[in-house]
Protein backbone atom coordinates (compact mmCIF):
# COMPACT_ATOMS: atom_id res chain seq x y z
CA UNK A 1 0.00 0.00 0.00
CA UNK A 2 2.55 2.34 0.87
CA UNK A 3 4.57 1.70 -2.20
CA UNK A 4 1.53 2.20 -4.52
CA UNK A 5 1.17 5.94 -2.78
CA UNK A 6 4.93 6.37 -3.40
CA UNK A 7 4.74 5.63 -7.21
CA UNK A 8 1.56 7.94 -7.36
CA UNK A 9 3.14 10.90 -5.64
CA UNK A 10 6.61 10.43 -7.93
CA UNK A 11 4.62 10.35 -11.20
CA UNK A 12 2.38 13.77 -9.93
CA UNK A 13 5.67 15.55 -9.48
CA UNK A 14 7.25 14.42 -12.53
CA UNK A 15 4.06 15.97 -14.41
CA UNK A 16 4.24 19.03 -12.57
CA UNK A 17 7.94 19.57 -12.98
CA UNK A 18 7.31 18.76 -16.98
CA UNK A 19 5.44 21.96 -17.46
CA UNK A 20 7.05 24.65 -15.93
CA UNK A 21 10.26 26.77 -17.63
CA UNK A 22 13.40 27.81 -16.20
CA UNK A 23 11.31 31.24 -15.05
CA UNK A 24 9.20 28.46 -13.11
CA UNK A 25 5.91 29.94 -15.20
CA UNK A 26 3.96 27.93 -16.54
CA UNK A 27 4.58 26.82 -20.33
CA UNK A 28 1.55 26.38 -22.73
CA UNK A 29 0.60 23.14 -23.42
CA UNK A 30 -1.54 23.27 -26.97
CA UNK A 31 -0.68 25.15 -29.90
CA UNK A 32 -3.11 28.14 -30.46
CA UNK A 33 -6.20 27.89 -32.10
CA UNK A 34 -5.30 28.61 -35.95
CA UNK A 35 -6.63 32.15 -36.86
CA UNK A 36 -9.78 31.89 -38.79
CA UNK A 37 -9.68 33.14 -42.82
CA UNK A 38 -13.06 33.81 -43.98
CA UNK A 39 -13.39 32.93 -47.64
CA UNK A 40 -17.10 33.21 -47.48
CA UNK A 41 -18.64 36.13 -50.25
CA UNK A 42 -19.09 38.85 -49.16
CA UNK A 43 -22.83 39.74 -48.57
CA UNK A 44 -24.90 41.41 -51.38
CA UNK A 45 -25.43 45.31 -51.29
CA UNK A 46 -29.27 46.78 -52.23
CA UNK A 47 -27.52 48.38 -55.62
CA UNK A 48 -25.58 45.72 -57.17
CA UNK A 49 -23.52 47.30 -60.19
CA UNK A 50 -24.29 45.57 -63.02
CA UNK A 51 -21.55 44.13 -65.48
CA UNK A 52 -20.81 44.31 -68.92
CA UNK A 53 -22.54 41.10 -69.76
CA UNK A 54 -25.91 41.73 -68.01
CA UNK A 55 -28.59 43.33 -70.56
CA UNK A 56 -29.97 47.07 -68.96
CA UNK A 57 -33.58 47.26 -67.69
CA UNK A 58 -35.89 47.81 -70.96
CA UNK A 59 -37.33 51.33 -71.23
CA UNK A 60 -41.31 51.65 -72.17
CA UNK A 61 -41.78 53.00 -76.01
CA UNK A 62 -45.59 54.78 -76.22
CA UNK A 63 -47.61 53.12 -78.92
CA UNK A 64 -50.14 55.85 -79.01
CA UNK A 65 -51.03 57.15 -82.42
CA UNK A 66 -49.76 60.23 -83.60
CA UNK A 67 -52.04 63.77 -82.28
CA UNK A 68 -54.23 66.25 -84.24
CA UNK A 69 -51.07 67.87 -85.08
CA UNK A 70 -50.13 64.73 -87.54
CA UNK A 71 -52.40 65.64 -90.21
CA UNK A 72 -52.59 63.01 -93.50
CA UNK A 73 -52.11 64.60 -97.09
CA UNK A 74 -54.87 65.80 -98.71
CA UNK A 75 -56.08 64.37 -101.96
CA UNK A 76 -55.17 66.80 -104.41
CA UNK A 77 -58.19 64.57 -106.68
CA UNK A 78 -60.59 65.26 -104.21
CA UNK A 79 -59.43 68.94 -103.70
CA UNK A 80 -59.58 69.67 -107.06
CA UNK A 81 -63.15 68.10 -107.90
CA UNK A 82 -64.05 70.37 -104.85
CA UNK A 83 -62.89 73.51 -106.46
CA UNK A 84 -64.74 72.44 -109.66
CA UNK A 85 -68.14 71.49 -108.32
CA UNK A 86 -67.85 75.53 -106.54
CA UNK A 87 -66.79 77.33 -109.21
CA UNK A 88 -69.67 75.14 -111.53
CA UNK A 89 -72.22 76.63 -109.21
CA UNK A 90 -71.15 80.23 -108.87
CA UNK A 91 -71.26 80.04 -112.90
CA UNK A 92 -74.67 78.86 -113.08
CA UNK A 93 -75.85 81.05 -110.68
CA UNK A 94 -74.62 83.52 -112.40
CA UNK A 95 -76.08 82.96 -115.85
CA UNK A 96 -79.25 82.93 -113.77
CA UNK A 97 -79.72 86.06 -113.59
CA UNK A 98 -81.90 85.71 -110.70
CA UNK A 99 -82.15 88.83 -108.56
CA UNK A 100 -85.90 88.62 -106.39
CA UNK A 101 -85.97 85.45 -104.44
CA UNK A 102 -87.30 83.49 -101.71
CA UNK A 103 -85.57 80.76 -99.55
CA UNK A 104 -85.52 79.09 -95.98
CA UNK A 105 -82.59 77.72 -94.57
CA UNK A 106 -82.65 75.11 -91.89
CA UNK A 107 -78.86 76.30 -89.85
CA UNK A 108 -77.69 74.12 -86.69
CA UNK A 109 -74.55 75.05 -84.91
CA UNK A 110 -73.24 72.03 -83.35
CA UNK A 111 -75.21 70.97 -80.32
CA UNK A 112 -77.02 74.19 -80.14
CA UNK A 113 -80.61 75.07 -81.05
CA UNK A 114 -81.11 75.35 -84.96
CA UNK A 115 -82.45 78.13 -86.35
CA UNK A 116 -84.95 78.50 -89.42
CA UNK A 117 -84.21 81.56 -91.40
CA UNK A 118 -86.71 82.61 -94.73
CA UNK A 119 -85.74 85.73 -96.02
CA UNK A 120 -87.18 87.36 -99.56
CA UNK A 121 -84.43 89.23 -101.66
CA UNK A 122 -85.88 91.52 -104.06
CA UNK A 123 -83.71 93.11 -107.10
CA UNK A 124 -80.66 91.77 -105.39
CA UNK A 125 -81.57 92.93 -101.62
CA UNK A 126 -82.92 91.50 -98.65
CA UNK A 127 -86.46 92.91 -97.85
CA UNK A 128 -87.34 91.09 -95.32
CA UNK A 129 -86.17 88.08 -92.83
CA UNK A 130 -88.31 86.26 -90.69
CA UNK A 131 -86.55 83.91 -88.48
CA UNK A 132 -87.61 80.70 -85.35
CA UNK A 133 -85.10 78.35 -83.41
CA UNK A 134 -86.10 74.74 -82.71
CA UNK A 135 -84.50 73.41 -79.08
CA UNK A 136 -81.46 70.78 -79.23
CA UNK A 137 -82.52 67.74 -77.14
CA UNK A 138 -80.98 69.17 -74.38
CA UNK A 139 -82.94 72.48 -73.76
CA UNK A 140 -86.12 70.82 -73.53
CA UNK A 141 -89.03 72.69 -75.13
CA UNK A 142 -87.51 76.59 -75.19
CA UNK A 143 -85.02 77.97 -77.12
CA UNK A 144 -83.68 81.53 -78.05
CA UNK A 145 -83.65 83.22 -81.63
CA UNK A 146 -80.42 84.44 -82.19
CA UNK A 147 -79.63 87.24 -84.18
CA UNK A 148 -79.04 87.72 -87.70
CA UNK A 149 -76.88 89.00 -90.29
CA UNK A 150 -79.68 89.59 -93.21
CA UNK A 151 -76.65 89.62 -95.96
CA UNK A 152 -75.26 86.52 -94.98
CA UNK A 153 -77.91 84.48 -95.96
CA UNK A 154 -78.31 85.90 -100.22
CA UNK A 155 -77.24 83.21 -102.89
CA UNK A 156 -73.96 85.35 -103.87
CA UNK A 157 -73.03 84.74 -99.84
CA UNK A 158 -73.78 81.28 -99.58
CA UNK A 159 -71.62 80.54 -102.51
CA UNK A 160 -68.92 82.63 -101.04
CA UNK A 161 -69.42 80.62 -97.07
CA UNK A 162 -68.52 77.15 -99.72
CA UNK A 163 -65.90 78.39 -100.72
CA UNK A 164 -63.99 79.63 -97.68
CA UNK A 165 -65.34 76.33 -96.28
CA UNK A 166 -63.70 74.86 -99.04
CA UNK A 167 -60.48 76.61 -97.69
CA UNK A 168 -60.62 76.08 -94.51
CA UNK A 169 -61.25 72.36 -94.20
CA UNK A 170 -60.10 69.10 -95.27
CA UNK A 171 -62.68 67.86 -98.24
CA UNK A 172 -62.89 64.68 -96.15
CA UNK A 173 -64.57 66.90 -93.91
CA UNK A 174 -66.83 68.65 -95.94
CA UNK A 175 -70.40 67.89 -97.38
CA UNK A 176 -71.44 70.37 -100.44
CA UNK A 177 -74.12 70.20 -102.60
CA UNK A 178 -75.91 72.91 -105.01
CA UNK A 179 -78.98 73.02 -106.95
CA UNK A 180 -78.08 70.77 -110.29
CA UNK A 181 -79.72 74.11 -113.04
CA UNK A 182 -79.03 77.57 -110.93
CA UNK A 183 -76.18 76.61 -108.92
CA UNK A 184 -77.52 77.87 -104.96
CA UNK A 185 -75.97 75.97 -102.60
CA UNK A 186 -78.50 72.85 -101.02
CA UNK A 187 -76.41 71.47 -98.28
CA UNK A 188 -73.64 72.96 -96.32
CA UNK A 189 -71.84 70.92 -93.32
CA UNK A 190 -68.58 70.17 -91.96
CA UNK A 191 -67.64 68.53 -89.19
CA UNK A 192 -63.30 68.06 -87.93
CA UNK A 193 -63.51 65.00 -85.70
CA UNK A 194 -60.66 66.18 -84.40
CA UNK A 195 -62.10 69.52 -82.77
CA UNK A 196 -64.59 68.99 -80.51
CA UNK A 197 -68.60 70.83 -80.85
CA UNK A 198 -67.12 72.67 -84.23
CA UNK A 199 -69.19 70.77 -86.96
CA UNK A 200 -72.38 73.19 -88.77
CA UNK A 201 -74.85 72.92 -91.23
CA UNK A 202 -76.91 74.61 -93.13
CA UNK A 203 -79.64 73.26 -95.64
CA UNK A 204 -81.54 75.43 -98.38
CA UNK A 205 -85.31 73.46 -97.60
CA UNK A 206 -87.10 75.90 -100.33
CA UNK A 207 -86.08 78.26 -102.81
CA UNK A 208 -88.59 80.07 -104.95
CA UNK A 209 -87.72 82.47 -107.34
CA UNK A 210 -89.69 85.91 -107.47
CA UNK A 211 -90.65 88.12 -110.17
CA UNK A 212 -88.16 91.20 -111.15
CA UNK A 213 -85.68 92.11 -112.55
CA UNK A 214 -82.79 90.37 -114.06
CA UNK A 215 -79.56 90.75 -112.25
CA UNK A 216 -77.63 91.94 -115.25
CA UNK A 217 -79.66 95.48 -114.87
CA UNK A 218 -78.89 95.87 -111.11
CA UNK A 219 -75.15 97.22 -111.91
CA UNK A 220 -72.50 95.11 -110.40
CA UNK A 221 -71.93 94.18 -106.69
CA UNK A 222 -68.64 95.56 -104.77
CA UNK A 223 -67.08 94.13 -101.77
CA UNK A 224 -64.79 96.12 -99.63
CA UNK A 225 -62.73 96.46 -96.51
CA UNK A 226 -61.36 100.20 -94.95
CA UNK A 227 -58.61 100.81 -96.91
CA UNK A 228 -59.48 98.68 -100.16
CA UNK A 229 -60.14 99.86 -104.13
CA UNK A 230 -61.96 98.38 -106.98
CA UNK A 231 -63.51 99.13 -109.91
CA UNK A 232 -66.60 98.30 -111.37
CA UNK A 233 -69.41 99.57 -113.50
CA UNK A 234 -66.19 101.76 -114.74
CA UNK A 235 -65.60 103.66 -111.90
CA UNK A 236 -63.00 103.59 -108.80
CA UNK A 237 -64.28 103.19 -105.80
CA UNK A 238 -62.15 103.21 -101.72
CA UNK A 239 -63.69 102.58 -98.93
CA UNK A 240 -62.01 105.41 -96.63
CA UNK A 241 -63.46 104.75 -93.16
CA UNK A 242 -66.28 103.82 -91.40
CA UNK A 243 -67.73 107.35 -89.60
CA UNK A 244 -70.17 105.81 -87.70
CA UNK A 245 -72.05 102.85 -86.05
CA UNK A 246 -74.53 103.17 -83.84
CA UNK A 247 -76.35 100.35 -85.21
CA UNK A 248 -78.73 98.23 -82.09
CA UNK A 249 -76.41 95.39 -81.07
CA UNK A 250 -78.54 92.18 -81.00
CA UNK A 251 -77.74 91.78 -77.30
CA UNK A 252 -79.44 95.05 -76.63
CA UNK A 253 -83.09 96.26 -76.42
CA UNK A 254 -82.84 99.64 -78.29
CA UNK A 255 -85.95 102.28 -79.26
CA UNK A 256 -83.86 103.28 -82.55
CA UNK A 257 -82.31 100.88 -84.86
CA UNK A 258 -79.13 102.98 -85.33
CA UNK A 259 -77.57 103.46 -88.45
CA UNK A 260 -73.85 102.67 -89.93
CA UNK A 261 -72.36 105.22 -91.85
CA UNK A 262 -68.99 105.15 -94.30
CA UNK A 263 -67.20 107.27 -96.54
CA UNK A 264 -65.94 106.48 -99.98
CA UNK A 265 -63.40 107.67 -102.35
CA UNK A 266 -65.14 107.62 -106.08
CA UNK A 267 -62.82 108.17 -109.23
CA UNK A 268 -64.95 108.17 -112.66
CA UNK A 269 -63.35 108.66 -116.12
CA UNK A 270 -61.54 111.93 -116.54
CA UNK A 271 -62.34 113.06 -113.07
CA UNK A 272 -61.02 113.78 -110.11
CA UNK A 273 -61.64 111.51 -106.90
CA UNK A 274 -65.03 112.44 -105.10
CA UNK A 275 -65.57 111.59 -101.68
CA UNK A 276 -69.07 110.69 -100.89
CA UNK A 277 -71.31 109.59 -97.69
CA UNK A 278 -73.49 106.69 -97.42
CA UNK A 279 -75.62 104.92 -94.97
CA UNK A 280 -77.61 102.11 -94.03
CA UNK A 281 -79.87 101.76 -90.78
CA UNK A 282 -79.41 99.23 -88.39
CA UNK A 283 -81.55 96.51 -89.51
CA UNK A 284 -80.55 96.54 -93.10
CA UNK A 285 -83.82 96.06 -94.82
CA UNK A 286 -84.21 99.87 -95.88
CA UNK A 287 -81.27 101.07 -97.83
CA UNK A 288 -80.47 104.47 -98.35
CA UNK A 289 -80.39 107.02 -100.61
CA UNK A 290 -77.95 106.23 -103.48
CA UNK A 291 -75.33 108.37 -104.56
CA UNK A 292 -74.34 109.53 -108.02
CA UNK A 293 -71.13 110.10 -108.99
CA UNK A 294 -70.83 111.49 -112.75
CA UNK A 295 -73.76 109.13 -114.39
CA UNK A 296 -72.99 106.31 -111.81
CA UNK A 297 -75.56 105.26 -108.87
CA UNK A 298 -73.73 104.15 -106.17
CA UNK A 299 -76.02 102.30 -103.48
CA UNK A 300 -74.69 100.94 -100.28
CA UNK A 301 -76.34 97.60 -99.38
CA UNK A 302 -74.95 96.38 -96.21
CA UNK A 303 -71.86 96.19 -93.47
CA UNK A 304 -70.65 93.26 -91.66
CA UNK A 305 -70.19 92.41 -89.33
CA UNK A 306 -73.42 93.75 -87.23
CA UNK A 307 -72.47 94.34 -83.59
CA UNK A 308 -73.66 91.63 -81.16
CA UNK A 309 -72.74 93.95 -77.87
CA UNK A 310 -71.99 97.21 -77.35
CA UNK A 311 -68.07 96.81 -77.90
CA UNK A 312 -66.62 99.12 -80.91
CA UNK A 313 -65.93 96.89 -83.75
CA UNK A 314 -62.30 96.56 -84.96
CA UNK A 315 -61.79 98.31 -88.54
CA UNK A 316 -60.15 95.86 -89.78
CA UNK A 317 -63.40 93.51 -89.54
CA UNK A 318 -65.83 95.65 -91.56
CA UNK A 319 -66.39 94.59 -94.91
CA UNK A 320 -69.51 96.81 -96.76
CA UNK A 321 -71.06 96.05 -100.10
CA UNK A 322 -71.96 98.61 -103.01
CA UNK A 323 -74.09 98.21 -105.89
CA UNK A 324 -73.39 100.54 -108.60
CA UNK A 325 -75.15 101.19 -111.47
Amino acid sequence: MNRLVTIITLATLLLIGCGRTDTGQIRPTETPAPTLTQTALPYPTHTPTLTATQPPIPTWTPTTQPGPTAMPTIDPAMAAELTTRIYTAQQAWQNSQIASYRLTVLEIHSIWSAQRITITVTDGHVSDIQSMCIPAPSQGSTCTIQAVEPANYVVPKLLAQAKELANRYRPEYLQLSFDPVLGYPTMMSYDDPQILDEDYGLKVEKFEQLPGRPASELGEAVTLRVGEKAQAAGVTVELVRIIEDSRCPSSVNCVWSGQVVVELLVTAPNAKPESVQLKLLGTGMQLGEPTSVGNKHIQLTSVSPYPGTPDAIPTQNYSITLQIT
